[in-house]
């Protein structure tokens, strides 16, 4: 999974109207031309306010092991705290699911975020113990984040950024292959 943020939609019809949306919570897992996930197609230098970060590693650090359900650090303004999500096989097809929070915490509510108090995003020391090997629903993600097209790119959740006041469009590029069943 690797993320392409545009943090002015504004700028988005300027560069690649085809990647214009309105970028609503029903929109999320909405598929979207493959362009909208590749950096080169948005142009040099881009809009603006275009950022892109390396894509998700899924192994936890120092290590090598590969998880479905990983630990990736949080967008602002959750700096230096962990989220996860979920990337695997389920029935030979290849899904991916964001805001895949524990059963032992709860997702961060406006109000949590006002008070600065909450439990999801996790601190580096609780989230290190939340890489899992299961399916999207064991690791309890969200079902309204649910990359279940295959391969491509999808409007991501934004949820984190807007409480702290952002407006941001988020593509995931949502890349991998499921090993083919043998068969004698």
């Amino acid at each position: 999974m690797h993320y392409l943020v545009i943090a002015n939609i504004s700028e988005i019809k300027d560069y690649q109207p085809a990647c214009v949306n309105n970028f609503a919570f029903d929109d999320i897992g909405t598929k979207m031309p493959d362009a909208c996930c590749d950096k080169a197609s948005w142009g040099t230098p881009g809009p603006p306010s275009f950022f892109q970060g390396a894509a998700d590693v899924l192994t936890k650090p120092d290590d090598t092991k590969i998880w479905s359900c990983y630990v990736r650090t949080a967008p602002a303004p959750f700096n230096g705290e962990w989220i996860r999500n979920y990337i695997g096989c389920e029935n030979g097809k290849l899904l991916a699911h964001e805001e895949c929070v524990p059963g032992d915490v709860t997702m961060v509510t406006q109000e949590q975020y006002v008070a600065g108090e909450w439990t999801y995003p996790m601190n580096t020391t609780f989230g290190m113990t939340k890489f899992e090997d299961g399916t999207a629903e064991s690791c309890g993600c969200s079902p309204q984040a649910n990359f279940d097209q295959g391969p491509g790119c999808y409007i991501a959740f934004a949820t984190l950024a807007q409480m702290g006041g952002a407006n941001p469009a988020v593509f995931v590029k949502v890349e991998g292959t499921c090993p083919t069943e043998m068969t004698v």
